[in-house]
């Protein structure tokens, strides 16, 4: 598997396995991409675990030892079996549904083109004027919204 990242900060996230609030009483990061091509973004849609039918930027949780970045392309590289390279954070949202819980939106760039999903329903290329027309979940909404009032999409 190749990861390719772009040097950021790197931090080191303390999570817990079963969600909430890891060791040190540090939060839980939740990591997701979102990734743009040929003025779209990509959405996938939620299937079996947690709030199935919702759709958010794909991505997952940070597992101890792993920088946010690192988790990422992992996340991605599992999911949708695609190769990524993680771009600047975007945005930190605290997620409403998990108290303690915060997501870590960064950019991020299709290396490779061809998606094969493994834990989502199916995806979409989402026009930014679009977005509203899927059912976001509560975070993915928040970070639409602080996004579009930056005209991040344009």
């Amino acid at each position: 598997m190749t990861i390719s990242l772009i040097p950021l900060t790197w931090r080191k996230a303390e999570v817990d396995s079963q969600g909430g609030v890891g060791q040190n009483n540090q939060p839980m990061i939740v990591v997701a991409a979102v990734i743009k091509k040929d003025g779209r973004v990509l959405l996938a849609e939620r299937s079996g675990k947690g709030p199935a039918g919702g759709w958010e930027f794909p991505g997952g949780k940070v597992e101890r030892g792993e920088t946010p970045e690192l988790a990422l392309a992992r996340e991605i590289q599992e999911e949708l079996k695609v190769t990524i390279r993680v771009g600047p954070l975007l945005d930190t949202v605290n997620l409403p549904d998990l108290p303690g819980t915060k997501l870590m939106a960064f950019e991020a760039e299709l290396l490779s083109d061809t998606i094969s999903l493994t834990s989502h329903g199916c995806y979409a290329w989402a026009r930014p004027e679009e977005l509203w027309q899927f059912r976001l979940l509560p975070a993915d909404r928040e970070l639409v919204e602080r996004l579009q009032a930056r005209n991040y999409f344009r």
